[in-house]
């Protein structure tokens, strides 16, 4: 048809082969008297497009720019100009082959994941009718041990940070708060009264309740008391952190300078939620009450603090 070849199952007798055969060739006359190509011909940067426009909606902020970029500066020239449908399991190995020479198992599987996760939309869109990265065994991704780190030496931590960030981090360590849920938060979010913090923007998108520590709610009264009130847009806790200096590449290194000078040059910022939670396990919070802290949706990801329970407890039996 019109200079291209097709080949596609018919069935196993004449009768039915001809059926089949008819119908593709009115589908073909359809589509040539419209001037549309079949779905399933969209090419990849085409189809991504319309993805990331459902992504912006779909997803939060964060999660969107993360995606944006890898599709625009890794997925499109990997798989620029082929047919959704000609993006087989073949050529996505070869794609990850390419970058495992790079980079680790971990990022490969995020890369994986995004593929998996524009292929799932044509299919629900109608573009294709199965995923092709549901054939490819993602990478083991060894366990990042958690961070063990005595309470003095987090003390430390604080106090070695520029005081403009010793706030924000002093947070993440007492109440378990995400970065993205703290640059979010209100003053209208806080009840400086009784320490009660409304978590509205969450990874999982269900709010959640945290308390605010003695030392974090005093500090949080200064700082009030010092606040300046937006002309317009929200009136954000931390103003200066939302693509400002605390975001920026000096701000990053002014986290792993002061991790540095305990002794402890590995500790990221999210580790301040880990050892939020095992502060909580070793003082003897149950699993399910950590949960709740943390806003898990499921307890199999508080698990993980487990080891830190049990350690408690030999210390105990120890003692007995």
């Amino acid at each position: 048809m019109n200079g291209r070849e097709f080949r596609r199952f018919g069935g196993s007798d004449r009768k039915t082969a001809l059926e089949v055969l008819e119908k593709l060739i009115r589908e073909q006359e359809r589509l040539e008297l419209l001037d549309e190509q079949p779905r399933s011909e969209i090419r990849f940067e085409v189809f991504a497009e319309k993805y990331l426009e459902h992504a912006r909606n779909a997803f939060t902020d964060a999660t969107y720019q993360s995606r944006r970029t890898m599709i625009d500066n890794l997925l499109i020239p990997a798989f620029k100009g082929l047919p959704l449908d000609q993006i087989t399991p073949a050529r996505i190995e070869q794609f990850l082959a390419r970058r495992r020479r790079t980079v680790s198992g971990a990022t490969c599987n995020r890369n994986l994941g995004t593929l998996s996760s524009i292929f799932q939309r044509a299919i629900k869109l109608g573009y294709l009718v199965e995923n092709p990265t549901e054939k490819i065994q993602r990478d083991r991704e060894p366990g990042k041990p958690l961070p063990l780190v005595p309470t003095d030496e987090q003390a430390r931590l604080i106090e070695h940070l520029p005081e403009e960030q010793r706030l924000l981090s002093l947070m993440a360590l007492d109440t378990g708060m995400r970065l993205g849920e703290l640059l979010r938060l209100e003053w209208s979010d806080l009840d400086l009264q009784t320490g009660r913090i409304r978590i509205r923007i969450t990874k999982n998108k269900r709010p959640r309740m945290a308390q605010a520590t003695g030392r974090v709610l005093e500090r949080l009264l200064a700082l009030r008391a010092m606040r300046v009130v937006p002309m317009s847009g929200p009136d954000l806790v931390f103003p200066d952190a939302i693509g400002g200096r605390w975001m920026k590449w000096s701000w990053r290194k002014a986290f792993k300078q002061a991790a540095a000078k305990i002794g402890r040059p590995e500790l990221r910022f999210h580790d301040l939620r880990h050892l939020c939670a095992i502060n909580l396990v070793r003082r003897g919070m149950d699993l399910p009450s950590v949960q709740a802290v943390l806003g898990h949706t499921s307890l199999i990801s508080t698990l993980r603090y487990a080891e830190f329970q049990d350690d408690t407890a030999a210390s105990r039996a120890a003692a007995i």
